[in-house]
């Protein structure tokens, strides 16, 4: 069986595995990163006319995925399942890299098969799913780089981990792991050819930044993209940190567990044969793992798709403990190896068997978002926000502005329809951000407002703008209350 016929079949069993998800309609991030990119064409400049402290890197992605084909989620998804595909790839090299084919088949296999669990949002289009392709790319040039490659490779990787970040900060790992992979796989035994591959290192992670930094600088946001993206973030961390309590961690960790619950336990199986580890390379593969387990801890919210950071390192340990307990069982002829293994890859393979079949069969796109979101159980309103989106791109002109009050950009996406909001779903309450909202209505009064919080009326500044100026033009079905519904301008009011 040739390599590129194998790698063919990893592509395709990647994305195979998330075509059921692609009606699965956007949540309230995928929503902004998805209408800044679509408002990106239209003039919007990130962090000046629309607030976020996630790095620009789906922005870009978004804008330039609805250049080269429509403003249409499907697109969002194709490139997602392209990016997962183009992960499981870089398993299989990495993989290969560190120890050979076989062992690399079976890592990437994993990864294409438990990446694409709805337990972590893996079907989903979050900027985990960007994120980790030109992490794993990075470390494989970094890897073939220290052992033996060219400087292009250390350069290569240092891009990489910077694009890394473009999507999501703690992909700064990447930069951590690969300079640690450069030393253990070099020495210091030159120090100035050391500095220099460091440097190189370096310089190729700081050109994406430099490159967006720039793009900002021109468009004279440059004070609004240092702001959001490198000071925000701290107060964001801060403000969770300070509200950890009220989260249900161990709920969110057992749905993450269910739905990679192999990948832990052959992880925990490799773990064991890594008791004497033979190579810099697999130290590496340690490390890998334990700076993954940082980045997603740094969140502190847990969120499911933060795991997605987590799977390529625990598929390259759970594939190299199967063909490790595998080769043990053949090559001692030992029973016991052979009957552990037999029940961990029955037990758990049935298990995600059960637990994912009717995911890929039966479930609509709106009951995949309910089920996705089974830790929290609020899937339901995405789906709601999706039917009230389109509806009002078939009831609304092109040049019809939508407000949406409170957490859903995706609605306006949806309608392809603009907001005057800057700060649709940025929640710190020493920001202020009903203030924030207020003062953009004020400013700009929409054709349309819609209400999908339960309780907009306790803002009597927003409850005299509706009642003087608009009127209830749609029920939005599936929400309880009376004032969740579409408000249109009244008849006759001066534009």
């Amino acid at each position: 069986m040739s390599e590129a016929f194998v790698l063919c079949a990893l592509a395709a069993i990647t994305v195979l595995l998330r075509i059921s998800f692609w009606s699965r309609p956007l949540d309230m991030d995928e929503g902004l990163y998805a209408y800044g990119g679509w408002q990106m064409l239209h003039g919007l400049v990130p962090y000046r006319d629309l607030y976020d402290f996630k790095p620009p890197g789906a922005y870009f992605w978004n804008a330039l995925i609805f250049s080269l084909f429509s403003p249409d989620a499907l697109w969002i998804y194709v490139a997602a399942a392209l990016a997962a595909a183009a992960t499981s790839i870089g398993v299989y090299a990495v993989a290969k890299q560190v120890w050979d084919r076989n062992t690399a088949l079976v890592c990437a296999t994993l990864f294409a098969i438990f990446s694409a669990s709805p337990h972590i949002q893996g079907g989903g289009v979050n900027t985990e799913v960007f994120m980790i392709p030109p992490l794993v790319w990075g470390l494989y040039l970094v890897l073939r780089g220290a052992d033996g490659g060219t400087r292009r490779d250390l350069f290569l990787s240092g891009v990489l981990f910077g694009v890394a970040t473009l999507f999501k900060q703690v992909a700064g790992i990447g930069l951590i792991a690969g300079l640690i992979a450069l030393i253990m796989g070099q020495g210091i035994r030159d120090v100035r050819r050391a500095a220099s591959e460091v440097a190189l290192m370096v310089a190729g992670f700081v050109l994406p930044w430099f490159l967006s930094a720039a793009y900002f600088l021109y468009q004279g946001a440059f004070r609004e993209f240092v702001f959001w993206v490198f000071q925000y973030p701290f107060l964001y961390m801060g403000f969770t940190r300070a509200a950890v309590h009220r989260v249900d961690i161990s709920g969110r960790l057992l749905w993450v567990f269910r739905g990679t619950l192999l990948l832990w336990l052959f992880s925990c199986v490799a773990a064991f044969f890594f008791v004497r580890i033979r190579t810099w390379k697999e130290w590496v593969i340690v490390v890998f793992l334990f700076l993954s387990f940082l980045g997603v801890a740094s969140g502190s919210n847990f969120f499911p798709h933060y795991f997605i950071q987590l799977v390529p390192a625990l598929a390259l340990l759970a594939g190299f403990g199967i063909v490790s307990l595998y080769r043990r069982a053949r090559r001692e002829q030992s029973i016991v190896a052979a009957i552990c293994l037999a029940v961990l890859l029955l037990s758990g393979s049935l298990l995600h068997v059960f637990t994912h079949a009717r995911v890929y069969t039966t479930l609509s796109g709106d009951q995949l978002s309910v089920y996705e979101s089974g830790w929290a159980h609020f899937g339901n309103v995405f789906g709601v926000a999706k039917r009230v989106g389109l509806n009002l791109r078939d009831v609304t002109a092109p040049g019809d502005e939508v407000f949406v009050w409170k957490h859903h950009p995706e609605i306006n996406f949806y309608a392809l329809r603009r907001t005057p909001s800057r700060a649709p779903i940025i929640s710190l309450p020493h920001l202020r951000q009903d203030d924030i909202l207020l003062q953009d209505i004020e400013r700009r009064r929409p054709e349309y407002i819609v209400i999908l919080d339960a309780v907009p009326m306790r803002s009597e500044r927003l409850g005299r703008i509706i009642v003087a100026e608009y009127a209830k033009a749609y029920d939005i079905n599936g929400l309880p209350s009376p004032h969740q519904a579409i408000y249109a301008w009244k008849e006759g009011r001066k534009q």
